[in-house]
């Protein structure tokens, strides 16, 4: 089978030799028709041979090269674009940041950031996570994302169980990777299994790893963007003939699902979402309410203060076996810890 490189460069040549041959005015429109063509009948072609990873490659570097085309947009689950701004109706403002988008050519309205779990579950099931992250700027937040009844067990559970290790930079292994500065409480155990087969079905194309989190006083995480390439273990119970043991995965959407009550903005433990480093976004844990965001991000949690309570949750992230883009490929939802220590 091809790779997706020597597919890229088939179209790059398949592009300068059609704008060559025609010769005549309006020549590179058609060339850039044919060319998009090509971009969506590679990705059916990776879909019906079972290799998405590398229909989703394609189809990522033919929104690189012609993010305007509408054909392409429709098969990532992207909004039509839009050749202008008019007003602030068409930009969601939120602490005083307007959120657009911006592409090569254009600006792209972004949809408000949360959504109502009566609202999201349709829609995810009906197209991606992935898709309705992109149209709100690579980050969603869903209230009410379970039945309450449901989200009380989960919680009762996590106040009883026993087993929970403390987690901290020095704890885990990162093999050659530098740890993170962290310090919380991990619980791997089966109690909560029934949430995470849940927070599965977010996104069933992809693959899952969750666990359960407690943070006391002094708990917090350092800014970091989530980028991390793994292997799928043998013992994984979540690798399937999809995704075997031995795999090499990249987490791609990071999960957050908070299961603590009546949750104080000075108590600490929020997720500063700082992407976009002259407007970062404060996100205080609300009981029931799923975080998503697109990988890699950056953002951290704050320090938990002194008398605060515990704060749960159940995090995790989904992951495939396509490799991260280069940083001059990312699109305008990610960044990375990288870019902001080279600048």
């Amino acid at each position: 089978h091809l790779q997706s490189a020597q597919v890229r460069f088939l179209l790059q040549f398949v592009v300068v030799c059609l704008t060559v041959v025609l010769g005549q005015q309006g020549a590179w429109l058609q060339a850039m028709a044919q060319a998009v063509a090509y971009y969506v009948q590679a990705h059916g072609e990776f879909l019906e041979m079972g290799m998405d990873g590398c229909a989703a490659q394609v189809l990522q570097e033919g929104l690189d090269a012609y993010p305007a085309s509408a054909e392409l947009r429709k098969l990532a689950g992207l909004p039509e674009p839009i050749d202008t701004l008019e007003g602030d109706s068409l930009a969601q403002i939120e602490g005083g940041c307007a959120r657009v988008t911006r592409s090569p050519s254009r600006l792209v309205e972004l949809l408000p950031m949360e959504v109502s779990g009566e609202q999201f579950w349709p829609e995810v099931r009906s197209r991606s996570l992935h898709a309705m992250l992109l149209e709100r700027g690579g980050l969603m937040r869903i209230t009410s994302a379970f039945p309450n009844e449901v989200a009380e067990v989960a919680l009762q559970t996590l106040q009883s169980e026993a087993g929970w290790n403390l987690s901290t930079s020095e704890t885990v292994d990162y093999g050659t990777n530098e740890g993170i500065q962290h310090t919380y409480y991990s619980y791997l155990g089966s109690g909560v299994d029934d949430i995470k087969k849940r927070l599965h079905t977010l996104a069933p194309e992809l693959f899952p790893g969750f666990q359960a989190a407690r943070y006391e006083k002094s708990s917090l995480i350092a800014p970091h963007d989530d980028s991390q390439l793994f292997h799928i273990q043998i013992s994984d119970e979540n690798r399937s003939q999809r995704f075997p043991a031995g795999t090499v995965m990249y987490r791609k959407i990071a999960c957050i699902y908070y299961l603590t009550k009546d949750w104080r903005e000075e108590y600490g433990g929020s997720l500063m979402d700082l992407h976009d480093q002259d407007c970062p976004r404060h996100l205080v844990p609300t009981f029931n309410t799923i975080v998503c965001f697109l990988v890699p991000r950056v953002h951290e949690v704050q320090e938990l203060a002194e008398g605060c309570p515990p704060r749960h949750s159940i995090f995790g992230w989904f992951s495939d076996e396509v490799p991260y883009l280069p940083l001059s490929k990312h699109g305008a939802e990610f960044s990375t810890m990288v870019a902001r220590q080279t600048k």
